[in-house]
């Protein structure tokens, strides 16, 4: 059947091994950045060893015309490979995300911008984006489209007549969006996320609901980067904000719908059904211990099926009670440190000779200029056994966790971030230290304990201090 003169040629195909090329080049910059925060990179030189260690590298030898290396000359395959590392960083470094040393040029650390983008598995170029665009007075929707802009998004696939259904899409929506991008693979994210807060139906688009999974998918660990980016720049308000978009991405509504659309069978429809009932709030519901309880409020409106689903999921929804003191003793190192030296958010035990102060609306002095620890104790009275949300829009479960956010209210100015998860215990106690003012006179702190799954399960707390000489 085959010529003779071919054969050789043909059993090449079926018996060899089809090579595979490398992709390491276009997203070499982020594995340098993650072997720079690895500390595994700490010079050009041992980035240059690093690529001899890859498969891109034998491809290389192999096939240099594909990856556009004249020859395997020495000096041609020395300069190449010294272009290919020059080249990395300098995208590393026009995102922040590394520094190179100014003095020997050749050294080379991570910056927080690259821990971050390591951390949650981001391009450099997400945190470029995210360096351009976020600023400190962003509200939801500003922050929404900057998080739809991560470079993660730009793979999402835009099919054929798809920016038709795009259009159809955004006239369902709330925020407005450029006619001129239905066909921009990151306008289709921010569409399929309004879609999702609004709980559209996409049953009949098949495929984007596929893409929407997709979006939520990547949604928890570009959220967190975000958050993280604006508490290095100590921005509150935009922190918070983004930690109720996490809130919404989880729950599949808008930051002003009411909570109790979060609770099973409950829908827009029969909302009107809870305005003269007592309690008429999500936090209300949750201190209805018992069935009966609850079926007092909820019946005739719902069955007794439909009561005892809501129960169970009222029954395992976080109640997270909170005391707050401020520590004091005279051995406790931390309070008498001097504020011009380096701050600590270190955990310790307090000791049985600590004064513990109870903060909140009666002011507690201190003195100028010192460094202070806030004891805040958390109990949960609903205990979740696996600490699965109730999150029946979201993909795929999702642990319970909240944000424990410390600032200066009047300046916006954020002091200190701490994530929190109860995991099995009922009982947590988190310490965050802050900065008495070097002047006298009185100020005030915020405390918010935000949850990263719920919606008005917030609280917030107004902490007041006077500084006296």
């Amino acid at each position: 059947m085959v010529h003779d003169a071919k054969k050789n040629y043909y059993k090449k195909f079926l018996y060899e091994p089809f090579p595979v090329e490398s992709s390491l080049l276009p997203v070499l910059p982020d594995h340098f950045n993650a072997e720079v925060v690895a500390r595994t990179i700490r010079t050009t030189q041992e980035a240059l060893d690093y690529l001899t260690w890859t498969y891109f590298m034998r491809r290389l030898l192999q096939n240099p015309m594909y990856y556009n290396l004249a020859s395997l000359d020495g000096q041609d395959y020395t300069t190449y490979l010294a272009n290919l590392v020059d080249d990395a960083f300098t995208k590393l470094i026009d995102a922040k995300c590394i520094e190179i040393d100014e003095q020997d040029c050749r050294s080379v650390a991570p910056t927080s911008m690259g821990r971050i983008a390591s951390y949650y598995y981001l391009s450099h170029i997400t945190m470029l984006t995210y360096q351009q665009l976020l600023k400190h007075d962003l509200n939801i929707a500003e922050l929404l489209a900057v998080m739809c802009s991560s470079y993660e998004y730009s793979m999402l696939p835009v099919r054929h007549n798809e920016e038709n259904l795009n259009e159809a899409l955004c006239k369902q929506c709330p925020l407005p969006i450029d006619p001129m991008t239905f066909d921009n693979a990151n306008m289709k994210a921010f569409i399929l996320l309004q879609a999702h807060f609004t709980r559209l139906d996409l049953s009949e688009y098949t495929d984007y609901l596929t893409d929407l999974k997709s979006v939520l998918d990547q949604s928890i660990r570009i959220l967190q980067a975000l958050i993280d980016v604006t508490a290095e720049y100590g921005w509150l308000n935009c922190a918070i904000s983004l930690q109720h978009l996490m809130q919404m991405v989880i729950q599949a509504l808008w930051l002003q719908d009411s909570p109790l659309l979060q609770l099973p069978y409950v829908v827009k429809e029969n909302l009107h059904l809870f305005r003269n009932k007592s309690p008429n709030s999500l936090p209300g519901l949750l201190t209805c211990r018992t069935y009966s309880e609850l079926s007092r409020v909820l019946l005739p409106h719902f069955d007794d099926g439909q009561i005892d689903q809501i129960h169970k999921v009222l029954s395992n929804m976080p109640l997270i009670n909170v005391d707050i003191f401020l520590l004091l003793s005279k051995d406790n190192p931390v309070e008498d440190k001097d504020s011009s030296e380096e701050d600590s958010d270190s955990l310790y035990p307090p000791s049985t000779e600590d004064q513990m102060v109870p903060v909140g609306d009666s002011p507690v002095t201190l003195s100028p200029g010192k460094v202070y620890t806030l004891l805040v104790q958390m109990r949960n009275a609903h205990r979740n056994k696996d600490n699965v949300v109730y999150a029946p829009k979201f993909p795929k479960p999702k642990q319970e966790g909240w944000f424990l956010t410390l600032g200066f209210p009047q300046n916006e100015e954020l002091i200190s971030l701490k994530r929190i998860y109860f995991g099995r215990k009922p009982d947590l106690m988190n310490y965050i230290s802050f900065n008495s003012p070097p002047h006298r006179g009185s100020f005030e702190l915020s405390l918010d304990l935000i949850s990263d799954s719920y919606l008005g399960l917030d609280q917030q707390f107004s902490l007041k201090f006077n500084v006296e000489a």
